[in-house]
């Protein structure tokens, strides 16, 4: 059963959901940006029986401490780190879904042997260069990355007069991206309400978060941070990924870079939507992954 905690690191305050210590192994899922725990609710009842639960919620989500600044991918990594100390976490694997991915990535070289494996729902991209959205240098660059910056400053956070016009607008998000609301997504729209001091009702996910984080994520270097990483990887991309030449690109660059690289296709799949709508098919992918690197494991123990 999940426990609620408090884990203090890095000077904020986490909300982490874990159930206790009864398995050799551990799975820490890490959410996407404005998600919460509730996002993997749909994956948990595949894995608990078999391993130790821990699902954080970063800074400025959730219930977790939303401090007026410090968004950037060392505050991200510093919380995931010191988590992983604070809780002794060790013979882990890592699911993470977009923003969870970005982060987990810089930071596992850091956890070594410690991080047994790395599942990668949403995948990060380059935003520029040869594995890049944009394959986009010099001025053409700085002038694209100009625009992205403006609109992500331009980009709007409405508040609600009441909790329940916003969850009618997350709703209708939801059908109007052609997608259905099944109990899982509504779980996670209604607990995602915040009330301001005003008595509006906003997403729990200040715009800070974003803005602050998205100023240097545009020009990351993901193929390189992930060159880095000795465990085995698998990446579960969306259907658009998969059509993109450049991210299939990306992956094959990985798939010969990597000491141990998977990728698989679902049908249907969305970026950060995948174990809302496919998490049986997530699942069955990440249940396989993980016994085939338990087997890999195996063999080279008795070479």
């Amino acid at each position: 059963m999940l426990k609620q905690r408090f884990v203090t690191t890095n000077g904020v305050r986490l909300n982490v959901l874990l159930t206790e210590k009864m398995h050799a192994e551990t799975i820490v899922f890490l959410h996407y940006s404005s998600g919460d725990t509730t996002v993997w609710n749909s994956l948990l009842p595949y894995f608990e029986n078999d391993y130790n639960i821990v699902i954080p919620e970063f800074r400025g989500h959730g219930d977790s401490d939303k401090p007026e600044s410090g968004y950037t991918m060392n505050y991200f990594v510093e919380d995931l780190l010191g988590l992983f100390d604070e809780l002794k976490l060790d013979q882990v694997h890592i699911v993470g879904s977009s923003l969870g991915v970005d982060v987990a990535v810089k930071a596992i070289p850091s956890l070594g042997s410690r991080v047994l494996s790395f599942i990668c729902e949403g995948p990060p991209q380059n935003m520029f260069g040869p594995f890049g959205v944009y394959n986009l240098s010099g001025q053409e660059k700085e002038e694209k990355l100009k625009e992205l910056l403006q609109q992500r400053r331009e980009k709007q956070y409405p508040e609600f007069p009441t909790k329940q016009e916003l969850i009618d607008a997350g709703r209708t998000n939801i059908t109007n991206a052609g997608l259905s609301l099944n109990d899982f997504i509504l779980t996670t729209i209604e607990n995602n309400v915040f009330e301001t001091t005003e008595g509006t009702f906003r997403w729990k996910m200040p715009r800070i978060v974003m803005d602050e984080f998205m100023e240097e994520f545009y020009q990351i270097n993901f193929e390189e941070l992930f060159k880095e990483i000795k465990c085995p990887v698998l990446f579960i991309p969306s259907e658009d990924e998969w059509a993109s030449d450049s991210f299939r690109r990306f992956m094959d660059e990985l798939n010969q870079t990597l000491p141990y690289f998977k990728s698989v296709k679902i049908l249907g799949a969305l970026h950060a939507f995948t174990m809302f709508f496919q998490y049986e098919e997530m699942a069955t992918e990440m249940k396989t992954f993980l016994s085939e690197i338990k087997t890999r494991k195996m063999k080279q123990v008795t070479r």
